[in-house]
């Protein structure tokens, strides 16, 4: 049995190697600055619940993740530790069928916080989706800001001195989920729990952090997602 100290020190080096190996898949123009693990890799917090137009994608409770930040030129935020995770968000329209792979569109916030020191390790609104493979028990959880529809931020009281969130903004976060991914009867993904790891990419610019996105453009990007995915339920229906 490992020692909580053991066990911290393993999930940091994993947390590590993660950061080193994602930074290649980065897209270009950007770079992983962030990522984190669960401490306990077999809670399943992440919950997925189908209420048709009204489903959400939240975290129960409080779950409690390991967070390291890049070191080098990719740095631009100083937190490594321990910090907790929550989400908050809702669907923007039916999932989109393509053969078995599957498009879950989402929209909300995503919160990494300290219990000391300043408290906003990491904030991300966004409107992304979720994606995977129908049967699979691996699905991923992703936005990008240069992709059609969606949209992302990024907020931190921990910013690297002289160093600002720049465009391209992406994250990625895979999720391992009960019972397999399926589509519900109503359109949407059946209720699923599960655990997850993830990055976060941007560009390090220079100068004042951006302002977040005004809560009307997200509300018209949820909209626009929301009629975009309805026309491809539409269409696949009608063939």
């Amino acid at each position: 049995m490992f020692k909580v100290g053991t066990a911290k020190k393993f999930l940091f080096a994993a947390a590590l190697a993660a950061l080193s190996m994602g930074a290649a898949s980065a897209k270009a123009g950007s770079v992983i600055f962030s990522n984190f693990l669960q401490s306990n890799p077999n809670d399943t917090p992440w919950t997925f619940t189908d209420a048709g137009s009204s489903s959400t994608f939240n975290i129960s409770g409080s779950e409690s993740v390991f967070f390291v930040s890049a070191g080098g030129p990719s740095q631009m935020l100083t937190f490594n530790g321990s910090a907790a995770a929550s989400l908050t968000s809702s669907v923007t329209g039916p999932a989109v069928l393509s053969g078995n792979d599957v498009s879950q569109g989402i929209s909300g916030t995503l919160k990494f916080t300290s219990a000391s020191g300043p408290a906003n390790v990491l904030t991300v609104q966004f409107t992304g989706a979720i994606t995977g493979t129908i049967g699979s028990q691996s699905s991923s959880f992703n936005a990008d800001s240069q992709v059609t529809l969606q949209a992302v931020s990024f907020t931190s009281d921990y910013m690297s001195p002289g160093i600002s969130f720049a465009p391209n903004f992406t994250f990625s976060i895979a999720l391992t989920q009960l019972p397999s991914l399926a589509l519900a009867d109503d359109g949407y993904l059946a209720s699923f729990n599960s655990s997850a790891t993830g990055s976060f990419s941007a560009n390090p610019g220079s100068g004042a952090t951006p302002t977040p996105l005004p809560a009307s453009i997200w509300g018209g990007l949820g909209m626009m997602s929301a009629l975009g995915g309805t026309g491809a339920m539409i269409r696949r229906r009608r063939r």
